[in-house]
């Protein structure tokens, strides 16, 4: 299994070029479930270097359209079979004539098959080819047709059952008029060239009419006996046009192509064969396409344009919306339509110098896979849960921006939605990572440009909402000349993320410098100085782990000319480097890949890419090369195969002679020593510049994504091993625990190692099994009323995210009790399995002699209790500070100090942070379920403490985004409250909304204004059921925080807290007399008596100065 050491901020890091050391753990792994590499095939494939036409058709009879490509250069067809399947397509060339640029699909003979025919330029020829029933086709025939044919287009001509043949040659238009057996009649040739040429009704009488382009578009309508005596009026046009009812109106229109620069021509018919001109389409972002291409992308029932990758969507008015280009390896005008996929949306399959690529369609007139317009696109590509939705999401730089693309957890991508951040020239190497603590990911990237304030160049951080957006950057000017590598690690151990880039210059003669901005942990960098020592020449990524073993973070800086060391002194500073000329690299990753526990280097480059051992102590062997061909841009690492060993993908650049380059990934199994198998290949698009792997379609195992930049597209390979695969495993880091009982607590690691590229879940509890003994008996059994806090509730381990801690408090008593136990147990994993170390002992060593002076009394302790017993943390200087000053400097002493005890005291019920998390649990529980049948309250300490634990992670108030958090943790917990079975089985789903809702008020005891009720129905938007679990979560909420229903509990609330907070009880557990609610009742009429007044009732004062509680500490 493989295992990633977590950063020391406890916060998972996703980053380009830096992948935090890794190593395999004694968990057990599943055999090898396939014995080479196996992925699915990207949609591109390789066909003629120049092709200058495709047809789409189902050659094979398997109901899915398949395609062929007119190869110009090769004078041949090449048939696609079985695309956009994830698997390698079918595909066989057929010789034609000489020079094809023009190819259209038709039954020619009678059987039911689709057949090809081609138009050949240079041998002034038609080539058909016969289909054998299987998607195979016959050697070709040639028919001529005069000189230099350009264009053909097919279609039953003169209405006799056969499929005939319209060519636009450059001398005249020629008619073959088909026999049905796969020859055609003598043709009919019309006196005039023609470059394009489009067959269709355009006078809706019944027979087909011919439309071809000779300087304008020219109509002809055909008397359905393959004659055209009939010149209607024309259009404008020269070149490439497509036709098609574009506005819905029953009448067939044109949208021609080089009319005017960067323009297409539209124009209405108007059912007799003539036309009407519209407002042109400015099409100057598409590149100016020569060709057109129809087809409804959106799925409105309207035809939309495309001129080769980009697309204009019918408004649905007469006209269209503005063109958006998309980028693909395979890009030029060249296209066609269909549902290659079979998802029930078309995709378009376009053809560039060397190969065919499919955009695949989502339906809603974008692509699944593209990220923005061709240039200088995706270069670089990091991901993670930006959603929060269980499934991985993709961070991309394109064109100068970040671009987010939303993962579906079935291996595809939504649009992507492009952030602006301040004008550059380009980015590297995004980081993605919590910069704030909020538990929501942020994304950091750097700007390489001088176009900062002062000429600087700058990082940028743009903070995540947790619904997959991002903030407006938040910039900051560094001093560094050609920053090219971004990292992000806790450099300085203060437990927040800092950034460091490698810098190509820095006054070191072009040898490269480092500069470091240390965080805040609000999203905010300050960054020092830079380190002009010389790192390297020619830098481009750095990567981070602790090479040496001294538990301080070092890094390693890979170059044209070697790599370099640096030993980092866990400040944020750095030694002088170290250089080792054994490897060069563009790109380097870290892990362990002998499984000594020592830091490895994955070196990739376009020269060679090897693995480079380390011995620990700083040091490197000699470079252990991998089979990859020259070219080579990235790596990563990960288990594919399920082994629990290492294995190594890396995104390459292959020669495709003599054409240009396509995009491919080369991928090694490990052998968990350091040695790898032979190279697996597999495609991609051109141009691959960054590869990351991640369980982006849920199964449990890793998949890669390839940026490819010159295509601004992605290449997703879904892994296919066969066979299970083992999930994660989840336990403590250890089998038995220690601490002081003079420490204020005791933090333990829970790791999970394995496949940890999906999300996992597990139970956490602290035992309890003193029961009900006082504090002063002395058996060696800890309990949480006098020795520690309980401790209870949910881990959650975002994807890559290898280790959790949790806190348990510790209370420093008075008792002279020697050592004395307890346990912690993990429970009801999801997305996991429980390892050997479920549960762990926890021993609190005794620090008294005798028994002592109760620290009760002391302000400090008193104050400090307070945190834990009511807001489940540890204070903050400034509030632990703040209320021990409350007490102590009051006069006059002593006859003041008992009521500012008081007074700080119930403090801690009224604040801000105690309404916000423990009674908000209070009111859900009520509003959920009204009160405990036969029980004056609605919750029990056991249900009380997970919840109020839940919703306080993390959070104190005016500390940090306090605020951000203290949301994010509120929503998280409705949304587990509405979908436990106690929730479900009183409210079914089937329930309407104002049902769910009046049900609420009725346990809450409060007659809502109309206002309130309609608000929290209207959550559920126009739904007649309540199955949002989100809208079940958010009405519940809106109820519990109600103000009339808040001010009605409050009393009741206090009271219930006495026994939760100061005795950790339910009022009617022992040693309460008669096991009853009678303490509790009484208290609460009191309280009522003096209208909550809880100092002239003197509550809160017989509660802490009661024997049961200062008992709890101390004589």
């Amino acid at each position: 299994m493989l295992r990633k050491f977590p950063n020391r901020s406890g916060y998972s890091l996703i980053v380009l070029a830096l992948t935090a050391m890794m190593t395999l753990s004694a968990a057990p792994a599943l055999a090898q479930s396939c014995s080479t590499p196996s992925f699915t095939q990207p949609p591109v494939y390789p066909v003629g270097n120049d092709v200058r036409a495709l047809a789409t058709a189902d050659f094979d009879g398997d109901g899915r359209p398949d395609i062929a490509s007119a190869n110009a250069d090769a004078g041949s067809v090449t048939v696609l079979r079985k695309v956009a399947r994830g698997v390698p397509a079918d595909i066989n060339s057929y010789a034609v004539g000489s020079f094809p640029i023009s190819i259209a699909a038709g039954d020619f003979n009678g059987d039911g098959k689709p057949d090809i025919v081609t138009a050949n330029n240079s041998s002034s020829n038609i080539s058909l080819l016969l289909n054998d029933g299987t998607g195979t086709f016959l050697p070709s025939s040639a028919f001529a047709v005069g000189g230099g044919p350009r264009w053909l287009a097919t279609g039953d001509l003169n209405r006799d059952g056969a499929l005939d043949v319209a060519v636009a040659t450059s001398s005249n238009v020629t008619i073959l008029r088909g026999n049905g057996s796969g020859g055609f009649n003598t043709p009919i040739n019309l006196q005039t060239g023609a470059s394009h040429i489009a067959v269709a009704d355009f006078n809706n009488d019944g027979n087909l009419d011919l439309a071809f382009s000779a300087g304008s578009i020219q109509i002809r309508l055909g008397n359905g006996t393959g004659n055209f005596p009939s010149i209607s009026c024309g259009a404008v046009g020269n070149q490439g046009f497509a036709v098609g009812d574009l506005n819905g109106d029953g009448k067939l229109d044109l949208v021609a192509a080089d009319v005017l620069p960067q323009q297409f021509h539209y124009m209405q018919g108007d059912g007799t064969g003539c036309f009407v001109s519209m407002p042109n389409i400015d099409v100057s972002k598409a590149g100016a396409p020569r060709y057109v291409t129809f087809g409804d992308l959106n799925n409105d029932g309207k035809l939309d344009i495309m001129g080769g990758p980009s697309v204009m969507l019918n408004d649905g008015a007469g006209g269209f919306n503005a063109v958006t280009p998309f980028g693909t390896g395979s890009s030029s005008d060249v296209a066609v339509v269909g549902d290659f996929d079979a998802d029930g949306n078309l995709d378009l399959a376009t053809a560039a110098t060397g190969s065919v690529g499919i955009l695949l369609g989502d339906g809603k007139g974008s692509f699944k896979f593209a990220v923005g317009p061709p240039g200088r696109g995706a270069y670089g590509v990091g991901r993670g849960d930006l959603n929060r939705d269980g499934n991985l999401d993709l961070v991309l730089m394109s064109a100068g921006n970040v671009v987010t693309m939303l993962g579906d957890g079935v291996g595809g991508f939504g649009p992507p939605t492009i952030v602006p951040v301040p004008s550059t020239s380009s980015y590297y190497s995004p980081v993605v990572a919590d910069f704030n603590h909020d538990t929501k990911l942020d994304v950091a990237t750097v700007d390489p440009s001088a176009n900062g304030p002062g000429g600087k160049a700058r990082l940028h951080v743009l903070l995540g909402d947790g619904a997959g957006g991002l903030a407006p950057a938040i910039s900051t000017s560094i001093n560094a000349d050609e920053p090219r590598g971004l990292a992000s690690e806790d450099f300085n151990a203060d437990g927040n993320l800092d950034l460091l880039t490698v810098n190509w210059d820095g006054g070191n003669n072009l040898e490269g410098s480092i500069s470091i901005a240390l965080g805040d942990g609000a999203g905010h960098f300050d960054v020092k100085p830079i380190l002009s020592v010389p790192t390297a020449v020619n830098v481009k990524s750095v990567g981070v782990a602790d090479f040496n073993g001294d538990s301080k973070l070092d890094l390693a800086i890979p170059s044209d000319f070697g790599f370099s060391i640096m030993m980092g002194d866990g400040s944020g500073a750095f030694g002088p480097r170290t250089r080792l000329i054994t490897a060069n690299a563009s790109s380097i990753s870290v892990f362990d890949f002998n499984g000594d526990g020592k830091s490895d280097l994955l070196l990739v480059s376009s020269e060679q890419t090897s693995v480079v051992l380390g011995d620990g102590s700083g040091g490197f062997g000699l470079p252990s090369p991998l089979g990859v061909s020259r070219n080579a841009q990235d790596g990563t690492i990960a288990d594919f195969n399920g082994d629990g060993k290492a294995d190594i993908a890396v995104a390459r650049q292959d020669p495709y002679n003599p054409g240009p380059p396509l995009g491919g990934v080369s991928v090694f199994f490990g052998d968990g020593v350091g040695g790898f198998g032979p190279a697996s290949q597999f495609a991609a698009d051109r141009i691959p510049a960054r590869i990351v792997s991640g369980d982006f379609n849920r199964d449990g195992r890793p998949d890669l994504v390839i940026a490819n930049e010159t295509a601004n597209n992605l290449s997703v390979l879904l892994n296919t091993c066969e066979g299970p695969v083992a999930p994660p495993v989840v336990e403590f880091g250890a089998p038995a625990y220690s601490v002081g009982e003079s420490e204020s607590r005791l933090t333990l690691t829970v790791t999970r190692a394995g496949n940890t590229s999906g999300l996992s879940f597990v139970s956490y509890v602290t035992s309890d099994t003193a029961g009900a003994n006082n504090c002063n008996v002395k058996n060696g059994i800890a309990s949480s009323r006098c020795d520690y806090i309980s401790s209870m509730g949910t881990l959650n381990f975002a994807a890559d995210e290898t280790s959790r801690t949790i806190s348990i408090s510790i209370v420093n008593d008075a008792y002279a009790e020697n050592s004395e136990a307890f346990t912690f147990t993990l429970s009801n994993p999801s997305g996991a399995t429980l390892g050997a170390i479920a549960t762990t002992a926890i021993t609190i060593n005794d620090n008294d002699a005798t028994d002592g002076t109760n620290p009760v009394d002391a302000s400090s302790f008193f104050v400090r209790q307070h945190y834990i017993d009511f807001l489940n943390r540890e204070p903050d200087t400034s509030g632990l500070n703040f209320w021990v000053s409350e007490i102590d400097s009051c006069t006059p002493k002593p006859q003041c100090t008992e009521l500012k005890r008081v007074n700080v005291s119930a403090a801690f019920f009224v604040s801000v942070e105690f309404q916000e998390t423990g009674y908000l649990v209070y009111k859900f529980y009520k509003a959920a379920y009204g009160n405990i049948a036969g029980a004056p309250v609605p919750i029990g300490l056991n249900e009380f403490l997970p919840g109020t634990q839940q919703i306080g992670q993390g959070v104190a108030v005016g500390v940090g985004n306090w605020q951000t958090l203290l949301e994010s943790n509120k929503v998280g917990f409705a949304q587990d409250f509405v979908s436990r079975s106690q929730f479900t089985a009183a409210y079914p789903t089937t329930r309407t909304p104002a049902e769910f809702v009046d049900s609420l008020f009725t346990n809450a005891g409060v007659t809502p204004s109309a206002a309130d009720r309609d608000a929290a129905i209207n959550e559920f938007g126009v739904a007649g059921n309540t199955n949002d679990i989100g809208a079940r979560g958010r009405a519940l909420r809106r109820v519990a925080e109600n103000p009339t229903f808040t001010q009605q509990e409050t009393n009741r609330a206090l009271v219930l807290m006495q026994y939760f907070g100061y005795l950790r009880r339910n009022p009617n557990d022992a040693p309460e007399p008669g096991l009853n609610f009678g303490g509790y009742n009484f208290w609460l009429g009191k309280l009522n008596q003096f209208n909550g007044n809880y100092v002239a009732a003197e509550m809160v004062k017989a509660f802490i100065t009661s024997g049961e509680y200062r008992q709890r500490f101390g004589q």
